[in-house]
């Protein structure tokens, strides 16, 4: 099954590795965007299965990482989203498991985050075999 997926990142090079280890997860349709503004935008024209979402990602428009997040699990209740965040407090984690993230990537993003983000993959989506 294609996973059609979002990343949003503002630095163009996470964005780039972001998309190459995706792609061993199983995601094979990307788009991407470096604001949280436009990541709505993207979401309101088109249906994603997977958001890779950099919770600080400057905010645009007013809207930032947190107020992205909070609007994609109120208007797109069926996209995952797999949050990237060098905030590495267990408490920060926990709170967005809690809300709805199916994922939450410590950066700098490595080999074994990626393993873990392949797991994740494989069990929402039932790919990432490659």
């Amino acid at each position: 099954m294609p996973i059609k997926t979002l990343v949003v990142d503002s630095s163009p090079s996470v964005r780039r590795l972001l998309r190459y280890r995706l792609t061993a997860c199983g995601c094979d349709r990307f788009s991407e965007t470096a604001s949280a503004a436009q990541a709505l935008a993207k979401l309101r024209a088109e249906k994603y299965d997977l958001v890779t979402l950099d919770l600080l990602t400057p905010p645009s428009e007013g809207i930032g990482g947190e107020q992205a997040f909070q609007k994609i699990r109120a208007d797109f209740p069926d996209t995952a989203v797999i949050i990237t965040s060098p905030v590495t407090h267990d408490a920060v984690r926990a709170d967005y498991l809690k809300r709805g993230a199916l994922g939450y990537l410590v950066k700098p993003l490595t080999a074994p985050t990626f393993e873990t983000a392949r797991s994740l993959i494989r069990r929402r989506f039932g790919t990432g075999s490659k």
